[in-house]
């Protein structure tokens, strides 16, 4: 592999169609608000710092062949959604406050205030730290999603498949497509005023709560327990109280880099 280096050196991508290939970047790499629509490429290259997103739009920025990169994948917030692509490499860990499509394998997916993520891969953890909203898309897998407390109002929604969703925030709205399939939804005491939507061919089941949870659609869990009621918000309205076994009848650093570092534009 090539070498860029030289103190804490910074690369910068000011243009779009730019592919870095075989290359050891000692340092971050930005892809910069020059790139525009644009596309760019990590193929193969080694990148010991940060990857600081701020340009690329839907035409992806694509991370492939065995790139790998020491640091955090950094989504900055841009006009337009950002469409990151990994192929052959599960990116570790991805941050991001912007509209972003997520195609591939991700380790650690982190949600900032403001986001829009919309995931077609695989993810194996996703925390949403502040209000945004995730889509969980057909045919995507995710075996943990958690909703921190301060992330209130926090929309949910899932067409694909969740092992576990839980949500410490109030007034989280989680919505299962037809196509969903949940193993557990759980819903903590902090989580007042949460709502659930239910599509009739979702299949979801557990739903476990301690607190007060409103359900709407022609859908049901297989099992609700918990400590509180569910009630359901249709015509036909129910709530089910106390320890309840219901059975059948029923988800960060930024841009850290060194401004008086060695810097190469592309």
């Amino acid at each position: 592999k090539s070498k860029i280096s030289g103190g804490n050196c910074a690369v910068i991508v000011k243009a779009s169609g730019v592919t870095l290939l075989k290359t050891r970047i000692d340092g971050d790499l930005i892809i910069s608000e020059g790139v525009g629509q644009g596309e760019f490429t990590l193929d193969s290259t080694t990148v010991s710092g940060n990857l600081v997103v701020r340009g690329g739009g839907e035409n992806s920025i694509h991370i492939i062949n065995d790139a790998e990169i020491s640091g955090t994948v950094s989504i900055k917030e841009v006009d337009g959604a950002i469409r990151i692509v990994s192929n052959g490499v599960a990116i570790a860990d991805l941050e991001t406050d912007a509209q972003v499509i997520l195609e591939g394998a991700f380790t650690n997916v982190f949600v900032a205030e403001g986001a829009n993520i919309k995931l077609y891969g695989k993810a194996d953890s996703i925390n949403v730290d502040a209000k945004s909203e995730v889509t969980i898309e057909e045919g995507a897998v995710v075996r943990s999603l958690a909703v921190d407390q301060a992330a209130k109002s926090a929309i949910i929604k899932i067409a694909g498949t969740v092992k576990t969703l839980t949500t410490e925030a109030a007034k989280t709205e989680i919505i299962a497509k037809g196509t969903a399939k949940i193993t557990t939804i759980e819903v903590t005491a902090t989580a007042t005023g949460t709502q659930v939507s239910i599509n009739e061919n979702a299949e979801i089941k557990i739903l476990k709560t301690d607190t007060y949870v409103s359900t709407s659609g022609n859908g049901t869990p297989e099992t609700t327990t918990g400590k509180n009621a569910v009630s359901q918000s249709d015509d036909d309205s129910s709530a089910v109280s106390g320890d309840n076994n219901s059975g059948d009848n029923g988800g960060s650093s930024g841009d850290q880099s060194d401004t008086t570092a060695p810097v190469i534009v592309i």
